[in-house]
């Protein structure tokens, strides 16, 4: 995901306590984010949907980097689903009820950052933060949200995204090691330093490098279980 501060948001909702909630919500988060709704509740402060929503949502979703829905999670669905590409370029998606009683991270989790902005929302609003990825289920970190966090992100990392999240969210021992302390998040992990490195490479459990540049090791180790980030 994009800095905070880059990212492009937009609220859409099609009631009318769903228009005066995108209005304290676009006031909360302190962004100049743009709201769209129904042209019957269009006014000078948010924008009028041209089209059928569906449509118009569609769209939205290949415009911004995060989309805040306020409506029914199944209209959402809808409208998505044929603009849908892939885990790495899709936008954050996020659904809340009208009253925000529950607000829900649908889409992009971890590399579009829904989860955290469903997070940020739900502090805000008092609402009941809805996220079922199992890294954040059970309190771990996650490969893509680590790999995201030191801009390491590369697409041929994604065939190591479910094998190292599965070992993660099921309490099994991945290990990680890193050069400097460029992570802070290290929920699941278990570190190694420099003089355990020789030892951990001669094993067989999953193992996370970050360092600053590629390194070779004369080790035999078990390549499938390696994973080198460059910060």
């Amino acid at each position: 995901m994009l800095s905070d501060s880059q990212a492009r948001y937009a609220i859409a909702t099609v009631t009318a306590v769903g228009k005066d909630l995108a209005l304290t919500l676009r006031e909360k988060l302190g962004k100049e984010i743009p709201i769209y709704t129904t042209p019957r509740l269009a006014d000078d402060r948010v924008i009028a949907i041209e089209g059928r929503v569906v449509e118009a949502l569609g769209q939205l979703f290949q415009e911004v980097d995060v989309l805040i829905c306020i409506m029914a999670i199944g209209a959402v669905v809808r409208a998505i689903a044929p603009v849908l590409k892939d885990k790495a370029s899709d936008p954050a998606v996020v659904v809340m009820d009208e009253k925000a009683t529950n607000v829900i991270s649908l889409l992009s989790g971890h590399l579009g950052g829904a989860n955290q902005v469903t997070r940020d929302i739900a502090e805000l609003l008092g609402s009941n933060p809805v996220i079922t990825t199992a890294t954040d289920v059970q309190n771990v970190t996650a490969l893509d949200s680590l790999a995201q966090s030191v801009n390491g992100w590369r697409p041929e990392l994604r065939e190591f995204i479910k094998p190292f999240n599965s070992y993660l969210g099921s309490g099994r021992t991945v290990y990680f090691y890193q050069e400097k302390d460029w992570v802070t998040d290290l929920r699941g992990l278990t570190l190694v330093d420099e003089e355990g490195l020789a030892a951990v490479l001669k094993g067989t459990e999953p193992l996370i490098l970050l360092t600053a540049e590629k390194r070779t090791f004369k080790e035999k180790i078990w390549l499938s279980s390696i994973l080198n980030l460059i910060s």
